[in-house]
């Protein structure tokens, strides 16, 4: 699994996660253009994303999904909570997937399990990305931790940490 934090703090949150041929970004908080340099200073083109995967709908989260996922016809997962709050991020052009909060998913090679946070948002989840060999822990706007995310976290190989 390779793993590169592209930005993370008040300002803008971007992962890049990849696990064969899959490659994902978690969050995209940044602009697009941000978003296009970061990744192709990884040597990854953007068109080559398998697509955007958002943990809740503020801003350093989100700010670059939308322009990026019309730029390059990326589909973008959310919870049905955070795309209700986020709706006037997107034009209805894109291609927005929903999954619910704490019911896990694949994307690719990726098996990805969301699970809640206490956060200021609708339906803010974080992570627990899997690939053949590696478990990755993402946590962002961590303020408390609670015997869930302990228990997601305790799974992971690598913790990416944003408090």
């Amino acid at each position: 699994m390779k793993v590169c934090v592209l930005a993370s703090g008040s300002s803008g949150n971007a992962l890049f996660v990849q696990e064969g041929r899959t490659r994902l970004l978690v969050d995209a908080g940044l602009t697009a253009k941000q978003l296009e340099d970061r990744l192709r200073a990884i040597d990854v083109e953007p068109a080559g994303l398998h697509g955007i995967v958002v943990s809740h709908e503020h801003t350093d989260h989100l700010r670059g999904a939308g322009v990026l996922a019309r730029r390059h016809g990326l589909p973008v997962w959310m919870t049905g909570g955070t795309l209700d709050a986020a709706k006037s991020t997107f034009r209805g052009t894109e291609r927005l997937l929903t999954f619910e909060n704490d019911e896990a998913f694949a994307i690719g090679d990726l098996h990805i399990q969301p699970f809640a946070l206490p956060h200021d948002a609708a339906d803010p989840v974080n992570f627990l990305v899997s690939g053949r060999d590696a478990r990755l822990g993402i946590a962002t706007d961590l303020g408390v931790v609670t015997q869930l995310i302990y228990q997601r976290l305790k799974e992971a190989d690598l913790v990416v940490l944003e408090t």
